[in-house]
């Protein structure tokens, strides 16, 4: 699965949270992992998009663990099922400001769905997101299709928001992105 930890002062942020369909990566990875370093809650869980291997982890986590908020793209508005009380839905652009040093803004999609969103058609409303860190820019692009890579660098051409100091590749690096 995939996750990334941000850690601002005393506040702890995760985009995605893995998972596995046979193991509870949410109580038997992440909590072992927050706890030993410090974390007292998460207080957003940004995700990408609702396949397993990016949010079984924090569903499993916020049943045994206090995850104050998710931050998703609004696509999901109508198949999201959660423990968290609190779901924020992302926009394009919203810049999330962690503290002074430390930003989250999604970048992508820029579209709405026409139809529902399926497990079958979830990447294609991956977010995409820039950390912005003391001056170093991450994107993250969780499963992020070839197609929507090409869509997103014409829709940015002429720009600098897709220059980054790091890149996380999409889907795990596989044929299918990056």
């Amino acid at each position: 699965g995939d996750c990334l930890h941000i850690r601002v002062g005393s506040e702890d942020y995760l985009i995605d949270g893995g998972g596995y369909r046979e193991r509870n990566i949410g109580e038997n990875t992440l909590l072992p992992y927050l706890l030993s370093n410090g974390a007292d809650r998460v207080d957003t869980a940004f995700v990408t998009h609702l396949h397993d291997d990016h949010y079984k982890g924090i569903e499993e986590l916020a049943s045994v663990y206090d995850v104050n908020s998710l931050a998703l793209c609004p696509a999901f508005r109508h198949v999201l099922a959660t423990t968290v009380d609190e779901v924020n839905f992302v926009q394009k652009g919203v810049r999330y400001e962690l503290d002074s040093d430390c930003a989250v803004v999604p970048i992508w999609p820029v579209k709405s769905p026409s139809g529902t969103v399926t497990s079958d058609t979830a990447n294609e409303f991956n977010t995409v997101y820039i950390v912005y860190y003391r001056g170093t820019k991450t994107m993250v692009t969780g499963d992020l299709l070839e197609e929507d890579e090409l869509d997103m660098l014409q829709y940015y051409s002429g720009t600098d928001v897709l220059r980054c100091d790091v890149f996380k590749v999409g889907h795990h690096g596989s044929k299918s992105s990056s």
